[in-house]
């Protein structure tokens, strides 16, 4: 009889350790679910923040350009002061709901374009960040990917593709990379370009941008997350029009 209560015993034991365990499974999964629900929820929230921010800031271009068409100065004027209109127009933040976001706009012909610059342009801008060596072999290798199998080009389609491209220095392309891009129509802007990129650049020359980025990073409040969008504008007289899209997780 003692022997059968203690295997009894035992058997309990047993029972209530798996017990346990099966518990300290479930509420982990139940952890774990809600935590990914939680993710994907910021992201979603995130990345319709940062949509409404692009929107927004595109809005308050076009509004400007309208209001400055047929006055050839103000236009110019206007448009090389964009990031100040932005910041009057929106403030640091737009919020909605409990999501924020944040737009810039940068011009892009203040920037080299590794898609259109030929290789003695990108050498002499790549020098200026690192051994030109290093600069000439760098330049050489992103036209060497950009010329494909010589009969479809294959343009680069952001700079961070740019950096795994073999052959080139990477750390080299990242310090230059302020002056750099592959979303203009290689025109550079002599009132905004700095003196590296025009001293560097053989394209033409404008005296305001065509080519805008607008950059909205969208997130919820309190979680850490936040989603990044891209978006490239051509101008067109009067009109933004509509180019490309990126987007990531940051």
């Amino acid at each position: 009889m003692t022997r059968r209560r203690g295997a009894t015993l035992v058997l309990v034991l047993w029972m209530l350790i798996l017990t346990g365990g099966i518990a300290a499974g479930v509420t982990r999964a139940t952890r774990d679910a809600t935590r990914s629900a939680t993710a994907s929820a910021a992201r979603t929230k995130g990345r319709y923040a940062a949509e409404s921010g692009v929107e927004a800031g595109a809005a308050v271009v076009q509004r400007a350009l309208e209001q400055a068409e047929g006055d050839a100065a103000r236009r110019t004027a206007l448009l090389n002061r964009l990031p100040d209109v932005l910041a009057t127009a929106l403030g640091d933040s737009l919020t909605l709901g409990d999501a924020r976001a944040q737009v810039t706009v940068v011009d892009l012909n203040a920037r080299l374009d590794l898609n259109a610059a030929d290789t003695s342009a990108l050498v002499r801008l790549l020098s200026a960040y690192g051994p030109p060596p290093a600069a000439r072999r760098t330049a050489q290798a992103l036209k060497a990917f950009m010329a494909g199998d010589g009969r479809v080009a294959r343009p680069l389609r952001s700079l961070d593709e740019a950096v795994t491209v073999p052959g080139v220095d990477a750390d080299l392309l990242s310090r230059a990379a302020v002056d750099l891009t592959v979303d203009s129509d290689g025109q550079i802007n002599t009132r905004s370009a700095s003196p590296l990129v025009l001293a560097a650049a053989t394209g033409g020359r404008v005296d305001a941008p065509t080519r805008l980025l607008f950059i909205a990073r969208g997130w919820t409040s309190g979680h850490p997350l936040t989603h990044e969008l891209q978006a490239v504008y051509a101008i067109e007289g009067s009109r933004l029009t509509f180019v490309r899209w990126r987007e990531r997780d940051r």
